[in-house]
């Protein structure tokens, strides 16, 4: 698959469609490597649902051996950086709840433990302090932020200082 058939897919079901089959993967196959339903997958490809949970999309990213954010990106990546962060899709993400991944009224999916948020926050802010701020860390941090707010929207305990977290971490 080229390049230009992922910049061509604007929806997460596209480009899902597009890694799964550049992989020559059946929906069977990655469900089986992924463990997500055969059912969210078909609806993400036919863009009858538009997002997924973060705990969702990691398992579909490691089955598809690919980083999340080929999977979410919403935009061209104007100004991405050199390890294919987007600076713009940290800016929207923070602008507007509308715009996070997995943050979705009527949502269904997999929802993030806390502590495996905590988890992801601790790493980030590893990868923040040892520099790794592309790929390791601002392709992450709209996911991070979009778990964050939805464990806090849904009063979960102890989610406030990861949403608190990650926000610094973004700012």
């Amino acid at each position: 698959m080229g390049v230009r058939a992922l910049t061509e897919a604007n929806t997460i079901g596209a480009r899902l469609r597009a890694l799964r089959v550049d992989r020559s993967m059946t929906q069977e196959e990655l469900r089986d490597a992924s463990g997500i339903s055969l059912s969210l997958i078909r609806h993400l490809e036919q863009d009858a649902r538009t997002s997924a949970s973060l705990a969702s999309l990691t398992k579909l990213a490691e089955a598809l051996d690919c980083e999340i954010s080929e999977l979410v990106d919403k935009r061209d990546r104007m100004g991405g950086d050199r390890d294919g962060g987007s600076v713009l899709a940290l800016r929207d993400v923070l602008l507007s709840p509308s715009l996070l991944p997995g943050f979705e009224d009527g949502d269904d999916g997999e929802r993030l433990a806390v502590d495996d948020l905590s988890r992801g926050v601790r790493t980030s802010w590893e990868a923040y302090w040892e520099g790794r701020w592309g790929a390791e860390l601002l392709a992450r941090l709209p996911l991070m932020i979009g778990a964050a707010r939805r464990a806090h929207t849904e009063r979960a305990a102890g989610a406030v200082q990861p949403l608190a977290l990650t926000y610094d971490l973004a700012s």
